[in-house]
């Protein structure tokens, strides 16, 4: 049986199961086993002895009739790949590679066997051997060649050859275009590529033949970063996901138990896999460590996070620091044991078992705020916690949830580091330095169009990119495409990779301005920009994702621009005023210090209060 690629992938959590497949044992015609030399014949009859007792979830009697099958006829192809499988599987790596060097011991120059033993080999990581295997096997047997190209292509991932894995992999969906796990691995490639509008043309085909909602819900997250998705879209597929995958969890919702008093101390739960070092904890200390204590306890729901410093600052604030695996069954439950009464969700399709969860109503209200400015399309969730500003005007009716603005901004910055205010860049160099540290993937060919004639207009100007990647001459090659595209001279564009934080926030001293991309606009990069003084152009969108520029930069103040002609002429402009203009960001520094965007009891009594009139319409309803 060929080794899968999420047999690559699912290797440290224990892998496949041992095939049951009478058809590779047996003969078409069983009549014809006499034909078999005698001990061939019982090896056999013993591998599908083990076959039944997996079948029955007996691993012992299972590993035993394999030991004996190889012991009755130690040159049993069948036999050894079998127990080469059980003992991978069962992660008894170092007697499944003794194993293996019998497997290919006893291949016998047949292409197939070759080629089975060149999947068992990248199973238990022996690449070289994998190759040079599949290699042969190709080259002795043509029929067999998709097989091998499929291997070989896992292989190339392995070692981040994508180019090469591609050449494969297109070579073998020319012939096979439903080829689930060579479309599968493609789109892989195209993420690692950060090639996203080929990425959405392959998981759109792949969901087509074989529906998934983690690779559903990965799918709507990215949907968010594509230059021309619109609101409508991202509601009719989160619509769709919904009626797919969650709808149908209606029927194991409980009745719930809390008391209906809408003036008592509500328990408030909140559940995220980022509880770590990620963005969002530069969003959320004010959630638990700012909270009205009388009013109401705190939890955490901690998603199968790696536990950090920031991980242990939640703990100690939360009333109470819950981990748990990511089963939403098991979140479903113990938040439902607990007595939750308002949940919130702060990831949104970034992640999909936990999002689950809420598909179950273990809390009689539920909220989503934060993880991703986006509906998630859920009949249970109650409520999208947004601004005057997120998401746009006019677009609520696209929204599953019902939308609720704060009256204030939704969210509180705390930086992760003092500002060093420095002079305008410009000032030295004679030149202006453009800048964005946002993730690449939210850097699309129309976002750099608009770059490049922001620089034919500033001459001499200079462009930093810098995040996590970018180091990789692999993930600066579409970027450099689009440049050349607009002509901009590839030694106008600087790239570099994600740094410590310190280095993080001093390479902005490096910027002179920063460019925000769209439609999918920075969130804490922007704001981290305009804590170390830098001055942000910004586009506001129709996805709520695109709103995020003018929600920070009318809090503070700033600018916005509604259409890309007048993000050309705010970013020329800035440009141009620079040089003159010495005390700007010590100006951009102080509005940003000064504005709601540090007030962390404002936001909380906001919050806070919008948790209490969610409550009392609920207390109301029953």
């Amino acid at each position: 049986m060929p080794c899968r690629q999420q047999d690559y992938e699912n290797f440290d959590k224990g892998g496949p199961g041992v095939p049951v497949l009478t058809g590779e044992i047996f003969p078409a015609c069983p009549q014809l086993l006499f034909l078999i030399p005698k001990n061939t014949a019982e090896a056999l009859q013993l591998v599908y002895k083990g076959a039944g007792f997996l079948q029955k979830g007996d691993d012992s009697g299972a590993e035993q009739a394999f030991r004996r099958a190889v012991r009755t006829d130690k040159r049993c192809f069948v036999a050894w790949k079998y127990l080469t499988e059980f003992l991978a599987t069962h992660e008894r790596t170092a007697e499944a590679l003794t194993c293996l060097k019998h497997l290919v011991a006893t291949a016998d120059l047949d292409a197939a066997n070759l080629l089975t033993c060149g999947e068992k080999s990248g199973y238990l990581k022996q690449y070289a051997q994998a190759k040079d295997l599949a290699e042969r096997a190709m080259q002795m047997d043509a029929s067999l060649r998709n097989r091998a190209e499929l291997l070989l292509a896992q292989l190339d991932g392995i070692d981040e050859q994508w180019e090469s894995a591609l050449g494969r992999l297109n070579f073998i969906l020319r012939t096979e275009p439903e080829n689930i796990e060579a479309l599968d691995l493609r789109r892989k490639c195209w993420n690692n590529l950060c090639r996203l509008e080929e990425e959405l043309a392959d998981i759109a085909k792949l969901l087509k033949l074989k529906p998934d909602e983690n690779m559903h819900g990965a799918y709507l997250f990215k949907l968010n970063q594509a230059a021309h998705t619109t609101p409508e879209k991202l509601f009719i597929e989160s619509h769709l996901w919904n009626l797919i995958y969650a709808a149908p969890l209606a029927a194991k919702i409980q009745p719930h138990r809390n008391i209906p008093d809408p003036k008592r101390r509500l328990k408030l739960g909140y559940v995220s896999p980022d509880l770590s070092h990620h963005a969002i904890m530069k969003l959320l200390p004010a959630a638990f460590d700012r909270y009205d204590k009388a009013q109401f306890e705190v939890f955490a729901y901690s998603i199968d996070t790696k536990r950090d410093e920031s991980t242990e600052a939640v703990e100690k604030m939360a009333d109470h620091f819950v981990e748990l695996p990511p089963e939403r069954e098991t979140i479903a439950a113990r938040v439902r044991a607990d007595e939750i009464d308002i949940l919130v969700d702060l990831a949104g399709h970034t992640t999909t078992e936990s999002l689950m969860a809420f598909a179950l109503k273990p809390a009689p209200v539920q909220a989503t705020w934060l993880g991703l400015m986006a509906t998630t399309g859920m009949t249970t969730m109650d409520y999208f916690i947004g601004d005057q500003h997120i998401p746009r005007p006019g677009t609520e009716q696209l929204f599953s949830e019902r939308v609720y603005r704060l009256p204030r901004v939704h969210s509180c910055f705390r930086p992760s580091g003092d500002a060093n205010i420095v002079r305008p860049p410009c000032l030295a160099n004679g030149y202006i330095t453009f800048g964005c540290f946002n993730n690449q993937r939210k850097i699309n060919r129309d976002v750099v169009k608009v770059w490049s004639v922001i620089m034919h207009l500033t001459p001499g100007s200079q462009m930093i990119l810098k995040c996590h990647g970018l180091g990789n001459a692999i993930n600066q090659q579409p970027l450099k495409e689009w440049f050349d595209e607009g002509g901009i001279a590839l030694d106008r564009i600087h790239f570099e990779d994600r740094s410590a934080n310190i280095e993080y926030l001093e390479a902005f001293n490096k910027v002179d301005i920063a460019l925000d991309p769209f439609p999918y606009n920075g969130g804490t990069t922007s704001q981290d920009a305009l804590w170390m003084g830098v001055p942000l152009v910004s586009l506001e969108g129709r996805l709520a994702v695109g709103c995020a520029g003018k929600n920070i930069l009318s809090t503070v103040g700033l600018p916005v621009a509604a259409s890309p002609e007048e993000y050309v002429t705010l970013a020329c402009a800035l440009a141009q005023a620079m040089p003159s203009t010495q005390d700007i960001r010590v100006r951009v520094h102080m509005a940003m210090k000064n504005s709601a965007l540090l007030d962390e009891p404002g936001l909380m009594r906001a919050l806070e209060a919008a948790y209490r009139d969610m409550w009392t319409t609920w207390c109301a309803a029953q």
